[in-house]
């Protein structure tokens, strides 16, 4: 799969369609692309041109692809990294889109639906992983970074209001069943300290 990443948009575009369309493919060398991994490599690579052929070939993938990505992640990936030319800025631009979206619906996203926070999570931990060869952070890390600034300051509000209304800190004020927010925080904090 690292070939693919040195391959130009238009390259990758005609093995991912290929891989999705005869249910699997090869690269040079004989590495197989199978469906499940054109259609993630297209949604990672935000190639929306590819929608209605994973639309139709999505339901043949065997039950443990599904399991491992489902169809509402393909879709918000699609959508989010949409423009990119590669996985590097399909990534910072689903970064820089979470963090323009308004604070109070991300954080009720995050804590209701499962596929958002599956693929900002996912999203996260990619921009904030240093580079292998440069040890550089994608610059969406920094757009991870303003969601989870964006979040605290929300979290500190709504624990300042409970205070104040004299309701029990010891009731838990801000629902958190994934530990979403602290996941966050650990993906950030390990990426902040440069940007490629």
């Amino acid at each position: 799969m690292n070939l693919m990443l040195r391959m130009s948009y238009q390259e990758r575009l005609a093995i991912y369609r290929e891989s999705i369309e005869r249910g699997s493919t090869e690269l040079r060398f004989g590495t197989p692309v199978t469906r499940f991994l054109g259609i993630r490599a297209a949604a990672l690579d935000g190639m929306l041109e590819l929608l209605p052929l994973i639309r139709e070939h999505y339901p043949s993938l065997p039950p443990e692809h599904k399991s491992r990505l489902s169809y509402l992640d393909i879709l918000l990936m699609l959508e989010l990294g949409a423009g990119g030319c590669d996985r590097e800025s399909a990534a910072r631009l689903t970064a820089q889109r979470f963090a323009l979206a308004d604070a109070r619906r991300f954080r009720f996203s995050m804590e209701q639906d499962a596929s958002f926070r599956s693929v900002f999570l996912r999203t996260a931990a990619f921009v904030c992983e240093p580079h292998p060869l440069g040890g550089e952070v994608n610059r969406g890390c920094g757009d991870a970074g303003g969601v989870l600034a964006a979040q605290r300051e929300i979290q500190q509000a709504t624990l300042a209001d409970a205070a104040r209304s004299g309701d029990d800190p010891a009731t838990p004020v801000l629902p958190d069943p994934s530990h979403w927010l602290e996941l966050l925080d650990n993906i950030v904090d390990s990426g902040l300290s440069g940007a490629r």
